[in-house]
């Protein structure tokens, strides 16, 4: 049994960096930085090999309109936030997790944990049982702990910002009836709107949570009107090709998801050729890429944004297989190490943030399994 991280352990398989901090966007990164690093690397220190299965060349998959979806007919990842389903049974008992250890694991970081990780525990919660987490009341009151005069605050300032109070009103819609009185919607509408008109168009791809927070209080019938045209030719403008894989495909993935939020007919043909070329070069080499679980869920979810899951079907099948029968979730051999969901706040924050994009990618690829 090799260990991967908190709570990781595999079969046959070992890892050499798999598991990275996706700091940008998220309050863990806000922690000691080179404390972080060392627990890293003694927690991957006798990984030596890749999670990567290896795959033959495929054909150029953007050459016809034909692997285009019909976009308007589609559910995409983020029309599931605030309301998300329950994953199909026989695919949540594919999956391997302690839901007891789950359960409890965010007991011992009350007085640290952020709102987007409570997020991503009670959609993990919804999308394996269905149902909120037992606890909910509980998690209720450290949510409340980060409102300030009805808008969202991370717990380092008591200024709201765009990203807490997404998370936040997230948490809300999955919680609609129990903690509505937590947020002031119109308030809330008035920030978005203030932060659009001083948005910054060279800089398109840091607004990920604001239209993501725009999206989602479309669900509460608060709707945002925008200048669409203007905020795609941005978007079409961002150039991505000279950064490295994994900037890339984080990069990517922004610039289609905001693409989709603004317009859901947004297809493949609208990105620049390079970095189509760039993407379908990394998948061919997937194998010899060093990507962490959050990034091959993500890699996953860009091909689904494309539009191009029957094109790579075969090898779809195969990463779903990766991530969901050599991975485990919140186990109990390793709850003891320092570096463990149990007792360290960063290692708790990583292993849920793991587990939701992969079960994210879940629900979008049922019909894979």
């Amino acid at each position: 049994m090799i260990k991967l991280i908190s709570i990781y352990r595999e079969k046959g398989i070992k890892f050499k960096g798999s598991i990275r901090m996706e700091k940008k966007h998220s309050e863990v990164s806000n922690q000691n930085e080179d404390n972080i690093i060392k627990k890293l690397k003694k927690a991957i220190k006798d990984n030596t090999e890749l999670l990567n299965p290896k795959m033959q060349d495929t054909d150029n998959v953007f050459v016809s309109e034909s692997n285009i979806r019909d976009n308007q007919e589609i559910n995409l990842f983020f029309d599931n936030i605030g309301n998300i389903p329950i994953l199909d049974i026989n695919v949540g008992n594919l999956l391997n997790i302690d839901k007891s250890n789950l359960l409890v694991s965010i007991i011992n970081h009350m007085d640290d944990v952020s709102l987007e990780t409570i997020y991503f525990y009670i959609s993990i919660f919804k999308m394996i049982t269905g149902d909120l987490p037992a606890n909910i009341s509980l998690i209720l009151s450290i949510v409340e702990n980060h409102s300030n005069k009805s808008l969202f605050i991370s717990r380092y300032n008591q200024n709201p910002d765009i990203i807490n109070n997404f998370y936040g009103l997230a948490i809300i819609s999955e919680t609609i009836k129990m903690n509505m009185n937590i947020i002031d919607l119109t308030r809330l509408k008035e920030l978005l709107l203030d932060e659009l008109k001083v948005i910054n168009h060279n800089k398109i791809l840091s607004n990920y949570y604001l239209f993501n927070c725009i999206n989602l209080l479309k669900k509460f019938n608060f709707n945002i009107e925008m200048n669409n045209d203007i905020l795609l030719r941005k978007i079409n403008e961002t150039q991505i090709n000279d950064t490295e894989k994994e900037e890339f495909i984080s990069n990517l993935f922004i610039i289609l998801s905001i693409s989709k939020l603004i317009d859901k007919n947004y297809s493949a043909k609208n990105i620049d050729n390079k970095s189509l070329k760039k993407f379908e070069d990394i998948i061919k080499n997937l194998y010899k890429n060093d990507f962490s679980l959050t990034q091959y869920s993500k890699i996953l979810l860009i091909i689904d944004l494309l539009g191009f899951q029957q094109k790579y079907s075969k090898e779809i099948k195969i990463w779903l297989n990766k991530l969901i029968n050599h991975t485990k979730f919140f186990m109990s051999e390793i709850e003891n190490e320092e570096f463990s969901w149990k007792n360290d706040i960063t290692a708790f924050s990583i292993e849920v943030k793991m587990l939701y994009w992969i079960l994210i990618t879940c629900l979008q690829y049922q019909s894979f399994f």
